[in-house]
């Protein structure tokens, strides 16, 4: 993910970890999704691999991208990520508005629209 092609200001807070903070404009938040499973997983998925061959995009709500409005209209990004994982998290901006399914048994996850 690209904070720059969301119309996100990255900052790279330097430590160990480092730390990648992205800023917005708070009137203007940006529209980001989700993708279920990725491009790469479907690409591997064979016939008996559980894994859906139809990705699915969950976009995360608006009003659920601000952490923290800092004033003057500069708002933080719920996302951040770090040099010690190399992955994004999703957390709670996303799982608000989604029913999600773990199936352990069969290694898999359902999702569906909050209504």
């Amino acid at each position: 993910m690209y904070f720059d092609e969301a119309g996100i200001q990255s900052v790279l807070f330097p430590g160990d970890p480092a730390f990648l903070y992205g800023y917005y404009p708070c009137d203007a938040p940006p529209t980001f999704g989700i993708s279920f499973p990725a491009q790469a997983d479907i690409a591997a998925a064979n016939t008996s691999s559980p894994i859906s061959k139809k990705a699915a995009l969950f976009n995360v709500a608006q009003s659920a991208f601000q952490f923290a409005d800092n004033g003057n209209n500069n708002c933080t990004a719920v996302l951040m990520g770090s040099s010690q994982y190399p992955d994004w998290t999703v957390g709670q901006a996303f799982f608000q508005t989604h029913y999600i399914d773990h199936d352990i048994t069969s290694q898999t996850m359902g999702f569906a629209k909050l209504y």
